[in-house]
């Protein structure tokens, strides 16, 4: 769609997956695109090392949210993706493998 407004968000930890999620709940009509580093969909940090690490609990338990609320929310989720730099005048990041992505806005989690 052109014209339309972009929000990157790096850093898919719970501040950038709650972020995306409000932004959305409160009428952000752009595109929306939550870039994590690892590989797997954004989990909470202390069930990780107490449940999952001992068994207690899957992957899946511990996510933030199901990858089906990402979709829902027409979130574009780019995981292992490496961001190593900002260039505020043209308003991209780079990433490791050399891809810029553009926005219009740009949250730091």
């Amino acid at each position: 769609m052109s014209g339309e407004q972009s929000c990157v968000i790096v850093g898919a930890s719970h501040a950038g997956v709650q972020v995306a999620l409000s932004l959305r709940k409160n009428g952000w009509q752009g595109s929306i695109t939550l870039i994590g580093e690892e590989q797997p969909m954004p989990y909470h940090r202390p069930p990780l090392s107490k449940d999952f690490l001992t068994g207690g609990k899957t992957l899946e338990q511990v996510q933030l949210r199901p990858a089906a609320a990402f979709e829902r929310a027409d979130i574009t989720m780019r995981l292992e993706t490496r961001i190593v730099g900002i260039d505020r005048n043209a308003k991209q990041v780079s990433c490791a493998d050399g891809e810029k992505i553009s926005y219009d806005k740009l949250v730091l989690c």
